[in-house]
């Protein structure tokens, strides 16, 4: 019994050390720099060590949901990534715990999942994919989705997580550059 109360406990603390750090989120890393240029939004850059290529970031500051998850997942944050290179523009919803999304369509090494969001109160489907084991959710149509993101004051998005059905995620658009 003493092992695993040790074990809870360990588990425990690493969730809560998991959450301080991006709760102090940096991209201070050797191969990039960062500038906080907004209020809900930082632009960051770094290589790419294969080819040497520059990739630009835009990020939102990680938020908590609307509503609090059950255990394992409480204290979980998300945040936007916009990112760009010479070739292509992506966009994410990246978490601090893996999302355990229920109601997707299972592919072969990922999930397809359609979400509601709301933008400015007008709602759309947004279609996300998740590699399996991944912590972010890659948005099917990037360039739709920074349109909208450049032109709305809030972003919602409501996430079936397992145990925690209709999980809403709010994310201010404003100051968004990309």
């Amino acid at each position: 019994h003493v092992i695993i109360v040790l074990g809870i406990v360990g588990f425990v603390v690493c969730i809560v050390n998991r959450v301080s750090n991006y709760e102090t989120y940096s991209t201070s890393t050797s191969d990039s720099t960062s500038s906080y240029k907004h209020r809900n939004w930082f632009n960051s850059t770094s290589t790419d060590n294969f080819d040497n290529e520059k990739i630009s970031y835009v990020h939102s500051f990680p938020i908590k949901s609307e509503s609090e998850l059950d255990f394992p997942y409480n204290g979980t944050r998300a945040f936007i990534v916009v990112a760009k290179n010479t070739k292509q523009t992506w966009a994410y919803i990246e978490f601090t715990s893996q999302p355990n999304l229920t109601g997707g369509e299972t592919m072969d090494g990922y999930d397809i999942i359609k979400a509601r969001a709301s933008i400015d109160g007008v709602q759309e489907i947004v279609t996300f994919h998740q590699t399996w084991g991944s912590k972010d959710l890659r948005i099917e149509y990037p360039t739709w989705f920074i349109d909208k993101l450049q032109n709305c004051k809030t972003f919602k998005i409501q996430l079936n997580w397992y145990g925690n059905y209709g999980t809403v995620w709010t994310f201010s658009g404003e100051d968004f550059a990309s």
